[in-house]
């Protein structure tokens, strides 16, 4: 079954002409012969962060979609962002432990007080989204991600520099 859509990342380089992984290109466009396309072509914001997002979103994930979609799992480009990151809850889950309340601040639904020294709370997982990343944890990330595709998926994912 073709794929309708693909989104590509790439360099525009001093000599001003557009680099792109053509292999992808030209593999989408000989299963849409004589048909009619829509071409968009947007620069990436400044920054380092800013470019690994637009190489996580607009390479990474659209190539990791393809490969679910040849599995058999049917995915819009949102649910395989949740998809990575739950595979990846190590990353995005931050875990804070509790901490030890003072007996007078514990009442308990009944309206009673315990009397015991100290109380230990429940800590709580925090979800962190992929912009809280740190540049270096999302470089990490994105190598891990490398590794996983590879080995789950049997997908080769291109280093963002050799694009």
């Amino acid at each position: 079954m073709k794929v309708n859509k693909i989104c590509e990342s790439g360099l525009i380089g001093t000599d001003g002409r557009i680099r792109l992984p053509m292999d992808r290109v030209n593999e989408w466009s000989a299963q849409h012969k004589g048909e009619r396309i829509i071409v968009r072509f947007e620069a990436a914001p400044q920054g380092t962060s800013e470019l690994q997002l637009a190489y996580y979103f607009n390479y990474i994930v659209p190539t990791i979609q393809t490969a679910l979609y040849k599995t058999g799992e049917r995915k819009n480009e949102k649910q395989v962002d949740q998809w990575i990151r739950k595979q990846a809850a190590f990353v995005f889950e931050k875990v804070v432990p509790g901490t030890i309340v003072p007996v007078e601040t514990c009442v308990y639904d009944d309206g009673t007080i315990t009397r015991r020294r100290n109380v230990e709370t429940i800590g709580y997982t925090e979800t962190r989204g992929i912009r809280d990343l740190s540049v270096a944890e999302m470089s990490d990330f994105l190598e891990w991600l490398k590794q996983f595709a590879s080995e789950n998926l049997d997908v080769y994912i291109e280093d963002p520099k050799t694009l």
